[in-house]
């Protein structure tokens, strides 16, 4: 079975009934990634998210968010940096 992982691009809050109310969904398949340094971060609670901050990556180009690019910013990094290699 192939392993999958999708990246959720977020700017300041995680809400949990966003993610909680499938109860069939498998956190483990989501990361999440915090985008643009201008908004402090905010959650509900903690429900164990595989959170990390798109800034903290090897090759990062601070560009790209200050453009507005962010989506597409984050798509760009976890190439650049192959990420998609650890999910194979």
């Amino acid at each position: 079975m192939k392993k999958w992982k999708i990246f959720v691009t977020f700017f300041k809050k995680l809400y949990d009934d966003h993610y909680t109310i499938d109860k069939t969904l498998d956190l483990q398949n989501f990361s999440f990634v915090k985008v643009n340094d201008e908004y402090e971060w905010e959650f509900d609670t903690d429900l164990g998210y595989d959170i990390f901050v798109e800034h903290d990556f090897g090759i990062y180009d601070p560009e790209l968010q200050q453009k507005g690019y962010h989506e597409n910013s984050v798509l760009y990094h976890l190439y650049k940096n192959e990420v998609y290699t650890f999910l194979c």
